[in-house]
């Protein structure tokens, strides 16, 4: 398997390598490895230049869906259903709300109050942590600073990781990978911005999703890079 460009992927099907469409422009490298087995579907006739659709990966034991659109439509599902207590007071809701330079994916509101709410889609986990993001993201910094100011004017501001496979019991930020917006969501929590996430059920090559329960999240800098960091502070 190689990576072609942000939205396909070139895959040995039945013999023949073959352009496959992947539905995540994230970077994946983890899951995006030669030798990686796909889950394909083949798409309709007519949609697309491409003949299958990867639709996930699998990752030892574990399947984890590609589609960053599916994070989406997880929490969705779980607002219009009531099944997160803690939105459950907001009988609104309203996708792709836009505010100063972005559109985030939710407006939830009621009589009194609104509340943003940002998802993210998280598919890398080691040893037991989800970590995100799997590559640097200027506009994942950019959103976590748009949330401070929402909060600042009384908004609820809230930031949702939805983790893609069931083998996390902690959400952190990946801050070897992407210190800024690490230290941003840090910051952003300290600042009234509530950091969420959730797992989803163990998947099978049915692909049928749904979401678990609450993850821990964790968001403080881990020991050896926070010793790195006072080590290198200027008195």
């Amino acid at each position: 398997m190689q990576r072609l460009n942000r939205f396909a992927v070139l895959a040995e099907v039945e013999g023949r390598l073959t352009n496959v469409f992947l539905p995540n422009p994230g970077r994946l490298t983890e899951l995006l490895s030669p030798g990686r087995e796909l889950i394909l579907r083949r798409r309709p006739e007519g949609k697309g230049k491409t003949r299958f659709e990867a639709l996930a990966a699998r990752d030892g034991e574990i399947l984890v869906p590609l589609d960053s659109r599916l994070p989406n439509r997880l929490f969705l599902k779980a607002l219009t259903e009531r099944t997160f207590d803690t939105f459950s007071a907001f009988p609104h809701i309203k996708p792709e709300y836009p505010y100063l330079d972005s559109r985030f994916d939710f407006m939830l509101s009621s009589p009194d109050r609104q509340c943003i709410v940002e998802v993210k889609s998280c598919t890398l986990v080691r040893h037991g942590v989800a970590l995100f993001p799997d590559a640097p993201t200027a506009r994942g910094t950019r959103h976590l600073r748009e949330l401070k100011d929402a909060r600042r004017r009384g908004f609820r501001a809230c930031v949702a990781f939805i983790i893609q496979r069931n083998d996390a019991s902690v959400f952190a930020p990946y801050w070897a990978r992407d210190p800024e917006f690490a230290s941003t969501l840090l910051d952003a929590s300290k600042e009234g911005v509530e950091v969420f996430a959730w797992k989803v059920l163990p998947v099978d090559e049915s692909l049928r999703i749904t979401l678990d329960g609450r993850v821990r999240v964790r968001l403080s800098a881990p020991r050896t890079l926070a010793s790195e960091r006072g080590g290198n502070r200027r008195v």
